[in-house]
């Protein structure tokens, strides 16, 4: 079926855009809202569907993170190196959970290793005592390009499954049956995927009253 090739191209199309912001990237020099917002937009302006006129982020967005307390506040309308790591974080988890949930998910990583201003940033393999957000990021950021390489299989596999379904149908309507088989499939993945993570939300345990408050610089 051509949905197969419609799949790849669409696939091919969105890992060429879809990227993480690597923590060498980030400025050594804190930066104004503008230049937040600036070098957000410039690096991940291929992940969003329209990369010509959506917005990665807006002033209001980053002013109602640090409102929740799912970014640490600027220091002297600054903001430095965790502040990127963070709204790289928030920036894809935003899409589909509540900014309550994200708070949730955040908050007790943010309280412990994230500071305000900028550092510099230098991954050191092996345990560490003395963990940075930048080292959390880096490892967390190795295990998602592995699942990101791993994707196109695990798609191809779904559209194998579909082009082996409705194969009685009438011939004018095959492909658009298996077509809605496939994207099925891909919602239902979402959607437990989601369900699981709310799940894993709600067993976080509840922040104390008295919450740690992110160091300085």
């Amino acid at each position: 079926m051509s949905t197969r090739a419609d799949v790849e191209r669409a696939m091919k199309k969105m890992l060429e855009g879809f990227r993480y912001i690597d923590v060498r990237e980030i400025p050594r020099i804190d930066l104004y809202m503008d230049q937040v917002l600036t070098f957000m937009g410039e690096r991940l302006r291929g992940t969003t569907r329209n990369p010509d006129t959506d917005k990665i982020l807006t002033k209001a967005m980053i002013n109602n993170y640090v409102k929740n307390k799912v970014l640490i506040p600027p220091v002297k309308k600054k903001y430095g190196t965790d502040h990127v790591l963070l709204l790289m974080v928030v920036y894809y988890m935003k899409n589909f959970l509540m900014i309550e949930d994200i708070h949730r998910i955040i908050g007790p990583v943010s309280d412990k290793y994230a500071r305000a201003g900028t550092y510099p940033v230098e991954h050191k393999a092996g345990r560490r005592k003395d963990y940075t957000l930048a080292d959390i990021y880096t490892e967390v950021q190795r295990e998602l390009t592995k699942t990101k390489d791993s994707l196109p299989d695990e798609i191809r596999e779904k559209i194998s499954t579909a082009e082996n379904s409705f194969r009685d149908a009438p011939e004018e309507d095959r492909e658009m049956l298996q077509r809605f088989n496939l994207i099925c499939q891909l919602c239902a993945d979402i959607y437990m995927r989601k369900l699981l993570i709310e799940k894993l939300v709600d067993s976080i345990p509840d922040e104390p009253e008295n919450s740690k408050t992110p160091k300085g610089k």
